[in-house]
């Protein structure tokens, strides 16, 4: 479940980054689709949430810690978060305020990670996998909405283009970093990564297949070939 609210969350957060650019951009029918299906994949993260707690009856003591811990300053993001998410359904130019709140939990969420001051999460790597994420899914998701909702091909074509080069982007700074630890001993994550290569080779090749099958599916959409660019993305 906590993989679930992270990832969910993130991808909310970065479809209402994509809505807010469509409101920016003049293309404001995606606007109220890519609030809702934001506002749904949010609600479901948020479920994800409570799903993962030793005790969801009494989480709402989390919000007496403010003060000090992240835990509670994310669970409080993320509320304040769901709010504007919920309200720029009924009223599109609320998606900006939605995108600022649905950023600002992410980073929450983050320092909920960097705070344990564990090597394998500090901020270096845990802000740049989870912002990563966030532009990554935001776009995939504004992609798949543009092209089911009616939107012109050009911005669907758009928001399947900064996945692929986000999506690459992310993969090879995730690879150089992975094997400057591999490689450099007294790297923090150098135990992680040996670790990661011993007990779990397969992930680094079913990563690179998955790139290779999501971005040939991109080039699909960018070609719109079979005039299919809905199905692609």
């Amino acid at each position: 479940p906590l993989i679930v609210m992270l990832m969910l969350t993130q991808a909310a957060a970065g479809i209402f980054l994509g809505a807010t650019v469509a409101q920016f951009s003049g293309v404001e029918s995606v606007v109220k689709p890519l609030s809702v299906a934001g506002f749904t994949i949010l609600l479901a993260g948020l479920t994800a949430s409570v799903l993962h707690l030793g005790q969801p009856l009494k989480a709402w003591r989390a919000f007496l810690g403010w003060r000090k811990s992240w835990l509670s300053r994310e669970i409080i993001a993320f509320n304040a978060f769901a709010s504007a998410a919920s309200l720029a359904i009924l009223h599109s130019p609320s998606a900006i305020l939605a995108a600022i709140l649905g950023v600002s939990a992410v980073i929450t969420s983050a320092m909920v990670y960097v705070d344990t001051r564990r090597p394998l999460w500090c901020a270096t790597f845990v802000f740049p996998n989870f912002f990563g994420t966030t532009l990554l899914l935001g776009a995939t998701f504004a992609a798949v909405v543009c092209g089911f909702c009616g939107a012109p091909g050009a911005v669907t074509r758009t928001a399947a283009l900064a996945a692929l080069l986000i999506r690459t982007v992310l993969l090879v700074w995730r690879r150089l970093h992975w094997r400057a630890a591999l490689r450099n001993p007294a790297n923090p994550i150098h135990a992680s990564a040996l670790a990661v290569r011993a007990l779990l080779p397969w992930t680094m090749p079913a990563q690179t297949q998955l790139y290779v099958v999501s971005t040939a599916f991109g080039l699909l959409a960018l070609g719109d070939v079979a005039v299919a660019t809905r199905v692609w993305v």
